[in-house]
């Protein structure tokens, strides 16, 4: 890509002085404090770089720089603490023996002792492995499968652990030592900031390994000042707002000069493009370590273009709505033959016209990924999720878009959808069967006695308009169950308002005959009366699968069954829960069920989309969330094992 190989620079750094600091102008109340105070005391990461490290009993790095600036700007000595490693800093910190962490992140355990100064670092967290692993686009996909190191006492660690249960995280005293084991094989990746496994693989492993792969989420570290130290807390506050941006780049770019392989985050797409190119040192190059450099790049850049034809996702660049470049699979997508043809043509030629206004409103912002319909180059209209980020490359403003081609997706869905309509269907007929077996028998019992009554002579006006009375209020109780039958299946896309306590006591007359011919109660824990705005008939057919996974986890259960139904509610969200005490989901299969086609039943019995579906209609459609679990708990006081569904649906 012609674009792509104009931004192939060479950059050199040095160490440059920063501007002198000026003191702050403090009030008296904190110079006073300051006055008494005399020192501060700091510990620090020991083995952190390029953020800090201790060097022959010296704090070196990026916060060495920062606190260089914070004692001038303060007045009074930070004085340096050993220690040997980060998880010894936070017991100092703990135990007081020192008033400030140099750099750390917010985490919940942190916050009892310490609290935290406005961020002075934005650090991405990224994942590193060998050479011959692939991209990797979310961690979710891996923690559960591979072991990854983290080092000990980290607030990535600390997220991780806390959002991926089933992690396979051990812990490591180092960055170094972590990336020491995944360079051996003896671990398949490592988790840490950027900068510092950056730093550590251009040090020590530059052709064995590399980053593949980012957190969604970036970690701000600020300084930690010890909780019962208000006074402190506000004092570096105030002297980290008041170092500009001009020092702050002057400070990193001291100590950071990477090479940094990425995948394709397109949020900091051309960000990461540049990290990836730059090979930088202090000083000047020497003519055959320029051409070595050169080599590398483009051997970088062939590479990249590999890896960019290698995605599911078409990749555009604008300026001005007129198309710059594309990769390969735009090309393929949109019908054409070769990019020559995509360049030079304007967005309205890809976008159809009846979601061009929508694209264009959003071609100004940053945005995150929505649905609009595309034009292909013989005209034909496809579904295509689309997403699009703003940057300048080399004074040139431009428009960086991605498009997947969702037409596939969304027949899948449709396919399922009828599956899973026609497998409620199947269960519905059943259900009919078992609600109209007793009204059907009243029936035949009261008109048959009439007709003995007329035949015998025997027959009473009273007696009769009694059982003629019993006979239609059983019709009519036939004809609302034939009603609400009917507009369960009905196909209702609109939204509207509903109590969703009246839906589930409604939906469950539906269920009554099925529930007592199963020996099933029902018990209702709490039923607050919650209205909200959504679709009525998709979390009836999302309740619908998780009642009949419900009885037929207690198919074979002897003794008593029950249903527990919770409703409550959030600042923001409806909260149902329904459990049983069918002795819970197995922990092999309990991550897999909202999976399409996975079913723990015998294939006569199961076809593994119920759930699927009833996640897709909670998440995808009614904006909500659903998550499953298995509880112990006690009721009349017998303790059970059971499955929880949780659904969360915004109010």
């Amino acid at each position: 890509m012609a674009l792509l190989k104009s931004l192939v620079v060479i950059l050199s750094f040095c160490a440059a002085c920063f501007a002198s600091s000026s003191k702050l102008n403090l009030s008296s109340e904190y110079i006073n404090y300051l006055s008494n105070k005399k020192e501060i005391t700091m510990c620090i990461d020991p083995n952190w770089m390029p953020y800090e490290k201790i060097q022959k009993g010296k704090n070196e790095g990026i916060t060495a720089d920062y606190m260089q600036i914070i004692k001038e700007k303060i007045g009074i000595p930070i004085r340096f603490i050993p220690t040997q490693t980060w998880t010894q800093s936070l017991e100092f910190a703990k135990m007081r023996k020192c008033d400030i962490l140099s750099i750390a992140t917010t985490t919940p355990s942190r916050l009892k002792y310490m609290n935290f100064t406005q961020a002075y670092v934005n650090s991405p967290i990224v994942i590193s492995t060998k050479m011959d692993k692939l991209f990797i686009s979310d961690i979710e996909d891996i923690i559960n499968i591979h072991t990854l190191a983290v080092v000990k006492g980290y607030s990535s660690g600390e997220y991780l652990r806390n959002k991926y249960p089933n992690n396979k995280l051990i812990d490591v005293a180092s960055t170094e030592e972590g990336i020491e084991l995944v360079a051996k094989g003896k671990i398949f990746g490592f988790v840490g900031a950027m900068p510092s496994v950056a730093y550590v693989i251009q040090n020590k492993y530059m052709n064995e390994l590399k980053i593949v792969g980012k957190l969604k989420e970036n970690f701000e570290l600020g300084t930690a000042v010890r909780k019962d130290e208000p006074l402190l807390l506000e004092i570096f506050n105030q002297a980290i707002s008041s170092i500009d941006y001009s020092t702050k780049q002057k400070i990193l770019n001291k100590y950071i000069s990477v090479k940094f392989e990425k995948g394709f985050d397109y949020n900091l797409f051309w960000k990461v493009l540049f990290v990836l190119l730059v090979l930088s040192s202090y000083g000047v190059y020497k003519h055959n370590e320029l051409i070595t450099t050169k080599n590398k790049l483009e051997n970088s850049i062939k590479n990249f273009e590999v890896l960019l034809n290698s995605t599911m996702e078409a990749i555009f660049v604008y300026e001005n709505e007129i198309c710059l470049d594309v990769n390969d699979v735009a090309v393929n997508m949109f019908g054409y033959e070769s990019k020559d043809q995509m360049i030079g043509l304007r967005i309205d030629d890809f976008a159809d016209q009846k979601t061009l206004k929508r694209v264009k409103e959003n071609f100004s912002k940053n945005v995150t990924p929505y649905e609009v319909l595309a034009t292909k180059k013989n005209g034909d209209i496809f579904n295509v999720l689309v997403q699009g980020t703003n940057t300048n490359i080399n004074g040139r403003n431009v428009r960086i878009s991605t498009a997947i081609d969702t037409t596939t997706m969304k027949n899948q869905e449709k396919i399922l959808l009828q599956q899973s309509k026609m497998a409620a269907m199947g269960e519905m007929i059943d259900n009919i069967a078992h609600q109209w077996r007793q009204p059907l028998s009243l029936i035949s019992t009261v008109s048959t006695g009439l007709e003995l009554k007329l035949e015998f002579n025997t027959f009473k006006k009273d007696e009769a308009l009694a059982e003629l009375k019993n006979l239609n209020e059983t019709t009519q109780h036939l004809s609302q169950t034939i009603d609400d039958f009917r507009n369960f299946f009905k196909s209702n896309k609109v939204q509207n308002d509903f109590s969703v306590l009246k839906l589930i006591r409604k939906n469950l007359t539906l269920f009554d005959g099925m529930f007592k011919n199963s020996r099933i109660d029902v018990i209702f824990e709490n039923e607050e009366d919650i209205i909200i705005t959504n679709y009525e008939n998709e979390l009836t057919q999302a309740l619908l699968n998780i009642f009949y996974n419900a009885r037929d986890a207690m198919d074979e259960l002897k003794g008593d069954k029950f249903v527990f139904i919770n409703l409550s509610k959030t600042e923001n969200n409806i909260v149902i829960q329904i459990k049983d005490n069918g002795g819970g989901i197995h922990k092999d299969a309990i991550t897999k069920i909202f999976e399409p086609y996975f079913t723990t039943k015998h294939n006569s019995q199961g076809t593994g989309i119920g759930l699927y579906m009833t996640h897709q209609i909670i998440e995808k459609n009614m904006k909500g969330s659903i998550e499953a679990a298995n509880v112990l708990f006690t009721y009349q006081n017998v303790k059970y094992l059971g499955a929880q569904f949780t659904i969360k649906l915004p109010l």
